[in-house]
């Protein structure tokens, strides 16, 4: 089984007992002010922590190029605002670390992760592809 099928299936449900819907993605992120956004020139990492049972009440750290930005509790979102170019980030919690994801990041533009911690996988950081926001 590839790495992303395996992923896919380790996110657990909400609290609600659904499994969130790709199409419903633009629902757990708060809306933002791209006007402001692309007139400032930054881009804006959001970022959603699923439910799980491993770390449930603790607060993970994201680390954005080495050194430690936010902290994230259990299904909230925060949102990072971040230079244009190349970040590399990953999240951590104690000794564990999410794998490393390398992001090009453009003035004006949201990216958008989740982030879950699995018995099986431990801490999980994943990107969201765009075009799943943009679904209708």
């Amino acid at each position: 089984m590839r790495f992303w099928n395996k992923l896919e299936k380790s996110f657990l449900p909400s609290r609600s007992g659904k499994q969130h819907a790709k199409t419903d993605i633009r629902e757990r992120f708060d809306a933002v002010d791209e006007e402001k956004l692309s007139h400032d020139g930054e881009a804006m990492l959001s970022f959603y922590r699923q439910q799980g049972i491993r770390g449930h009440i603790r607060s993970f750290q994201i680390i954005l190029d080495g050194a430690p930005v936010s902290k994230i509790e259990m299904e909230k979102q925060c949102n990072i605002l971040c230079e244009p170019g190349f970040h590399k980030i990953h999240i951590k919690l104690d000794t564990m670390k999410s794998q490393i994801l390398n992001l090009k990041a453009e003035a004006g533009v949201r990216y958008f992760f989740e982030i879950a911690c699995t018995m099986e996988e431990g801490l999980i950081l994943k990107q969201v592809e765009m075009e799943r926001i943009e679904e209708e």
